[in-house]
């Protein structure tokens, strides 16, 4: 999407932003063309819902944007502080006909899935915390941060925005500050060889309290041995308690894995995940 660089006080307040917030510092136009358009944008995801609510008004429903550019931020200085931004917005279905199945409404996962392939574009580690976003739902919601320091956030926008836009579905957003990634990513591309060696999975299933992010217990593993590959959850449910259900991929570049190696990181990883306070293992 390529969209004005500027938009209105009413589509800040439109996202519950507080007034202590500093996208309410706000850079005012001279000259607007006209009301809707009387500051410097200082976030892009307003004008992107503007973008997706044109698109619903004419029944294209199924829509995935994405929007770089400045925003701007009124400071001391006599000019005011610009930096790129980057923002991802989707929502309906991925597709609607397949012969297969009725295709599947995109959700959290889809698009925190768009931020982790972009980091590993840019051979980085984001971390996803709980976010306090006041326009994002509590429970599908994180803050994106990279070395401790937040750099954006995403997830879906509270129905309560989407009425002020006149969306009626389910909209996935979420924004980073751009420059940060050029700062500290890179573009080089990095080639390693296909494993001469058979890799050997192990299923895990813990019982998590609601206050636990699953990207606690995943970067807990991730750091227990470079053995370890890959983590990922196959298995979700919730009745008194969630139920999380972990598969962990070990490999070796050097040597097959015995059963004693592999028995031993499954030790340590049990006890890890287990220390965490609202995480027992599932029996």
């Amino acid at each position: 999407m390529i969209n004005f660089a500027f938009f209105s006080v009413k589509d800040i307040e439109s996202f519950a932003i507080p007034l202590s917030d500093e996208r309410f510092n706000s850079v005012p136009i001279m000259n607007p063309i006209s009301k809707d358009y009387e500051v410097m944008r200082t976030f892009i995801a307003p004008n992107i819902l503007k973008s997706i609510a044109y698109n619903l008004n004419r029944g294209v429903r199924n829509l995935r944007f994405f929007e770089m550019g400045k925003v701007f931020f009124a400071g001391c200085e006599k000019l005011p502080l610009e930096y790129p931004a980057l923002c991802f917005a989707m929502t309906g279905k991925e597709r609607d006909y397949f012969w297969r199945d009725t295709g599947q409404e995109y959700d959290f996962f889809d698009i925190k899935g768009v931020f982790e392939g972009l980091a590993s574009r840019f051979g980085l580690n984001f971390s996803f915390v709980r976010s306090n976003e006041p326009f994002l739902n509590r429970g599908k919601s994180a803050d994106v941060l990279l070395d401790g320091f937040k750099i954006g956030w995403l997830g879906e926008i509270e129905d309560k925005v989407l009425h002020l836009f006149d969306i009626e579905q389910k909209v996935y957003c979420g924004e980073l500050r751009f420059d940060i990634i050029i700062q500290k990513g890179s573009m080089d591309v990095q080639y390693k060889a296909i494993p001469r060696y058979p890799q050997v999975t192990r299923d895990f299933a813990f019982l998590v309290d609601e206050t636990v992010p699953v990207s606690t217990l995943i970067e807990q593993i991730e750091t227990i041995s470079p053995l370890i590959t890959s983590v990922g959850v196959f298995d979700m449910f919730k009745k008194e308690i969630t139920s999380i259900a972990l598969r962990v991929v070990f490999q070796s570049y050097e040597e097959t894995l015995t059963d004693e190696t592999v028995n031993a990181l499954q030790e340590v990883i049990i006890q890890k995940v287990t220390h965490i306070s609202g995480v027992t293992l599932r029996t």
